[in-house]
């Protein structure tokens, strides 16, 4: 039988909103788009739970990722395809593999590789909480997943980068409703799409969809009050 959390905590880390009260030392999370490692290591801090992702960067990789306690990372890029991608950089924003502008600058060259090989690789199955931090590759890593595989993850938390890329929005609408469809309660944690959080309702209850429902809309209110009356 499932066990189905009642209580509440949510924190936020890196700009990441996450329920945090049914993470624990046994957890395990994926973390898409690690960067320095900033995430994972509070939560492994935290919680002294195993963290396993990706990066892309072969610089960061190498200066900050091949020594953090319980955080496994591979030196790649997740994708919907395998074999080699090239990644694109751009002063305004964090490097990617989608083409942003013209004035973006080619780079190096780093392994590509899907959801299903990235799990295969380090064996996982039932994800305490996903991550995704890819810089637009959200889009085709969920699209090449299966309902089955998407239903492993417990939670997700997400930053779609419709905001850097337009043209992306009606994916992002559309795997929104996906997640939806499938049993997810989502929750937005910003005024647009970069900090939402998804519940898999087959571990979280609907009385605490309700409940975190009433502490969002609390912060926003009150964030609004503080932002008016600043201006007065």
């Amino acid at each position: 039988m499932r066990r189905k959390s009642h209580g509440i905590k949510v924190i936020k880390i890196e700009g990441h909103s996450i329920f945090s009260t049914n993470l624990h030392a046994g957890s395990v999370v994926i973390d898409l788009g690690v960067n320095k490692g900033e995430f994972s290591s509070s939560l492994i801090s935290k919680f002294g739970l195993k963290s396993y992702g990706v990066e892309a960067e072969k610089d960061i990789y190498a200066k900050h990722l091949t020594s953090i306690a319980n955080l496994e990372v591979l030196n790649a890029a997740i994708t919907n395809f395998s074999g080699e991608t090239q990644i694109n950089r751009n002063d305004n924003f964090c490097s990617t593999i989608l083409e942003a502008d013209s004035h973006q600058k080619s780079g190096d060259f780093v392994q590509a590789l899907t959801y299903e090989q990235f799990s295969q690789h380090y064996g996982l199955d039932e994800i305490d909480l996903i991550k995704f931090d890819i810089e637009g590759s959200e889009i085709a890593v969920i699209d090449d997943c299966s309902d089955e595989q998407v239903l492993r993850w417990k939670q997700i938390t997400i930053e779609f980068h419709d905001f850097v890329f337009p043209d992306l929005l009606d994916d992002v609408v559309r795997v929104q409703g996906r997640l939806r469809d499938l049993g997810f309660r989502q929750l937005h944690f910003s005024l647009d799409n970069t900090d939402v959080v998804y519940l898999n309702s087959r571990f979280f209850s609907s009385p605490l969809h309700a409940r975190l429902l009433a502490i969002i809309a609390f912060k926003y209110i009150r964030g609004f009050k503080r932002r008016y009356l600043s201006r007065l």
